[in-house]
């Protein structure tokens, strides 16, 4: 998977509207991630004939210019601190967190932990970006499927479009089991299966430090034993000979007869 860079430049920003050389300015940092920007005061006037813009410092001659270049570079530090966290955390890259990260406003994990569908879409797309290497297209629509049934499910119940994680409890896992099996009609292995691949992602979510709760603790996941029935060969037979009109149903036998013979699974819409 691809990783847009994060661009860094700083430049003297002015409210004045004509562009004398030597109108007062304030130094900004200005941060772009795929065509997104957003802009940081570095809190230092100066006039704009003093700025170098191609070595993006004051000129050499400048007293102060030994205390902008430890100002601009600290910067540069702190924003490249906060990009390589959003990458190792799986985060979205966005210059708002970034920018939030470094002026200090962000309230505890507010701003910066990930919503629950948010991180899931990210180990989606890293599971689809290692396809062939230990992850199949079977186990990226696993998790697709499961990511389109709690959102589905947190909209009906919850009238919620996402769930930060630190707000994820038993009662949720409880009504999220009651809403595959009553809304949706997924059998109980199915709703266990869709529970095992919730619970990665959430102990993805701890590893991360993005909760220190697990509701998963007091939820138990069983798979029960399932006696599977199936036909005799004499049976196979009768519906391999059986004459059907409609080519549809003929089709749909053809198919039934095709996984019977090759051991192919079905794949129900749950």
């Amino acid at each position: 998977m691809q990783l847009q860079p994060l661009k860094i430049h700083f430049y003297p920003k002015s409210d004045e509207s004509n562009d004398g050389k030597h109108i007062k300015c304030t130094l900004y940092m200005r941060l772009v991630i795929n065509g997104v920007r957003t802009e940081i005061s570095l809190k230092y006037d100066l006039n704009k004939a003093d700025w170098d813009v191609k070595n993006q410092c004051l000129n050499s001659m400048h007293p102060n210019r030994g205390y902008v270049m430890n100002l601009v570079n600290k910067y540069r530090q702190l924003a490249m601190d906060a990009y390589q966290q959003l990458v190792q955390r799986d985060m979205p890259l966005d210059v708002s967190i970034i920018r939030l990260k470094i002026t200090g406003k962000e309230k505890g994990n507010e701003f910066i932990e990930p919503s629950l569908l948010t991180l899931f879409e990210s180990i989606k797309q890293r599971k689809k970006a290692l396809q062939g290497k230990n992850n199949s297209e079977s186990t990226v629509q696993k998790y697709s499927r499961c990511k389109n049934l709690l959102a589905s499910f947190m909209k009906t119940v919850y009238k919620k479009e996402d769930f930060r994680f630190s707000n994820i409890n038993l009662q949720f896992l409880e009504d999220f089991e009651l809403y595959l099996k009553t809304y949706v009609q997924c059998s109980h292995n199915t709703t266990m299966k869709h529970f095992q691949t919730f619970k990665t992602i959430h102990k993805a979510a701890m590893a991360h430090g993005y909760t220190d709760k697990d509701p998963f603790q007091k939820f138990k996941i069983r798979i029960e034993e399932v006696n599977r029935c199936y036909l005799s060969e004499k049976e196979l037979e009768a519906l391999m000979e059986l004459n059907i009109p409609q080519s549809g149903m003929a089709n749909a036998r053809d198919l039934f007869l095709f996984c019977c013979f090759t051991g192919l699974s079905y794949i129900h819409n749950c």
